[in-house]
């Protein structure tokens, strides 16, 4: 609270491995959770292992990929970014 950039702070060595600036929030937004819902539910009928993944884009804004924080972690680690 208070300081400024993002929320995780990182050593200049693991921001340059990770490349990141992560910023965590912690609101209701049911669209976005309805979105998610849905993909989980796809994911889970799928015939393969498939993890849900969400594309968003509003208007004049870039698209956004929403995915587990696990994943993410995951990605990050066969990445060898972690």
């Amino acid at each position: 609270m208070g300081s400024t950039g993002a929320d995780i702070i990182m050593s200049p060595a693991a921001q340059r491995a990770v490349g990141l600036a992560i910023e965590c929030k912690a609101r209701k937004s049911p669209s976005v959770y309805r979105d998610w819902d849905q993909a989980a539910r796809h994911a889970s009928k799928s015939m393969h292992r498939a993890e849900p993944v969400v594309f968003i884009k509003g208007d004049r804004r870039a698209p956004l990929v929403i995915i587990e924080a696990t994943f993410f972690e995951r990605l990050l680690k066969e990445a060898g970014r972690c």
